[in-house]
């Protein structure tokens, strides 16, 4: 040991301190990355990338038919999903209305009995 620096014994020592005091990070140095290359962006590059993404030719608008069928397609999904949750709100209220009728029956059979 030298002169002025105190060491703690490892049954005092805080998990995830080192020696010196500083945190430790948990599996020796960190690893850098190397520094990003920038690839010259050429003519020749940017033409190929450009002509790599071209998409095949389509009409300008959507069918008449096609949109008529997509509307109705969303009408048929928005009528089956109002009417699943009409539905689900009727048998919540009609199970508290069977539940309120059974405390009631047992409540005058109790004050009767």
């Amino acid at each position: 040991m030298s002169a002025g620096v105190t060491t703690v014994p490892s049954t005092l020592a805080i998990p995830g301190l080192s020696e010196t005091g500083r945190r430790s990070t948990g599996g020796g140095e960190r690893r850098r990355r190397p520094p990003h290359r920038a690839v010259a962006a050429t003519p020749e590059r940017y033409d190929a990338a450009v002509a790599s993404r071209q998409i095949e030719s389509r009409p300008e608008r959507t069918p008449v038919l096609r949109k008529a069928a997509a509307g109705l397609v969303l009408l048929a999904v928005a009528a089956l999903v109002i009417h699943v949750a009409v539905h689900l709100i009727f048998a919540v209220f009609w199970v508290l209305v069977g539940l309120v009728a059974v405390v009631a029956v047992l409540w005058a059979l109790n004050t009767i009995l």
